[in-house]
């Protein structure tokens, strides 16, 4: 009977990813949880070319590193909130969390809203189908737990999207403890899709992911230099910090004995070119790329 149930169970594990393709799970440790979004296939804002690609990736590497992965993509208003909320109740008693998404983002009133594939851009309610930067942060207030939120989109309001007035970018007020905030860019600035498979600042991200053992806070300040230099400028990521000690992520300890077979595979997915000569050239001649 055991037999049998460890078959049923190892089928059910394979294909729900299959089944469900709006949100698939990878085995890990509960005390560990990720939760990964990528936008693409947007009904009335511009596609995003990379955006899927980057958080299949970013998943696939927080994977290695003994997190439970919920990864969703192409997710509309309603299933964006269901998955917060069951991903968030899943998360009350993990001692890290790491929240990454990649897709649209509206700024109203100076606080970030992000995208559902199915939001109406050209609507002055469009923020009311959208999940803010606050609601996500108090959704994952886990008092203790080590948080990372990681958010690659443009940070200006599109040109075919209602202009929300705003001069600045407000400081979340519920940004809690032991809390680090990543903008792939800075206010007013696009976060740049790339030539590549990645974006040029998850490219570069996930280059550093794919060490063993890394600290998140070194990672993000070394691929924004990488992005400051690739971009030459254009693109600045920022980050805010209530942090007290590093946030460590480390790969399985089961992990380590295939630690280079599979870091070849990470780099693999990471390869992006972020420093590619293309982007650079179509940056310094004032051409403005498209799919961001």
């Amino acid at each position: 009977m055991r037999f049998w149930l460890h078959r049923v169970w190892f089928i059910l594990w394979f294909i729900l990813p299959w089944v469900c393709p709006h949100i698939s799970y990878a085995q890990g440790i509960e005390k560990k949880i990720a939760l990964v979004i990528g936008n693409t296939e947007y009904t009335k804002l511009p596609r995003l070319r990379n955006a899927s690609r980057d958080a299949f990736s970013v998943a696939r590497a927080l994977s290695k590193k003994g997190f439970t992965v919920f990864f969703a993509k192409d997710v509309t208003a309603i299933k964006l909130k269901e998955i917060i909320t069951f991903v968030s109740a899943r998360a009350e008693n993990a001692d890290q969390i790491i929240i990454y998404y990649a897709g649209h983002n509206e700024i109203h009133n100076g606080t970030t809203h992000l995208m559902p594939i199915n939001t109406t851009g050209s609507s002055p309610n469009a923020h009311n189908q959208s999940l803010s930067i606050p609601e996500l942060l108090d959704a994952f207030d886990i008092p203790f737990a080590e948080k990372a939120f990681i958010l690659d989109t443009c940070l200006q309001d599109p040109p075919d999207t209602y202009g929300s007035g705003a001069e600045t970018l407000s400081l979340p007020k519920a940004l809690g403890m032991e809390t680090l905030l990543v903008f792939a860019t800075s206010f007013g600035q696009a976060a740049y899709d790339g030539v590549g498979d990645h974006s040029i600042f998850t490219g570069a991200l996930l280059d550093y992911m794919a060490e063993d053992k890394f600290n998140i806070q070194n990672a993000v300040q070394s691929a924004r230099r990488d992005v400051i230099q690739a971009s030459r400028a254009s693109q600045v990521p920022v980050s805010l910090s209530t942090l007290t000690h590093p946030f460590i992520l480390d790969a399985y300890a089961s992990y380590s004995a295939t630690a280079a077979s599979q870091n070849n595979l990470i780099q693999t997915y990471s390869s992006s070119g972020y420093a590619g000569k293309p982007l650079l050239d179509i940056i310094s001649s004032g051409i403005n790329p498209t799919g961001f």
